[in-house]
């Protein structure tokens, strides 16, 4: 009887975490994509840097933002005088996160 048991409860644990774990996989398809493919995607552009920013918001990842305005656009649909603005991840430098965590995604 006690191995029954002990199966039992062993057996409802592994689901257990096995739910737990399957329930916080939160993400999304991202396509393996190669230089050409990259390339044909691009927006290329002769710009000025206007801006370069970071920050970051709890529970997510912390990011630089650059913005350019457009001076000329080689391939895509930018046009002159447009600023264009993007965000790559990872901060300028560390920063205190509050309560003594310091925070740095460097790339």
């Amino acid at each position: 009887m006690k191995q029954i048991l002990k199966g039992t409860v062993v057996s409802l644990l592994t689901l257990s975490l096995m739910i737990i774990g399957v329930s916080y996989v939160h993400g999304s398809v991202v396509p393996i994509r190669n230089l050409g493919q990259l390339t044909k995607l691009a927006e290329i552009f002769v710009g000025e840097v206007l801006t370069v920013t970071d920050n970051y918001v709890e529970g997510q990842i912390p990011y630089t933002e650059i913005t350019f305005k457009i001076s000329a656009s080689i391939k895509g649909d930018l046009q002159e005088g447009q600023t264009f603005s993007y965000r790559q991840a990872g901060l300028l430098a560390p920063r205190d996160a509050g309560k003594g965590l310091q925070i740095a995604f460097l790339l």
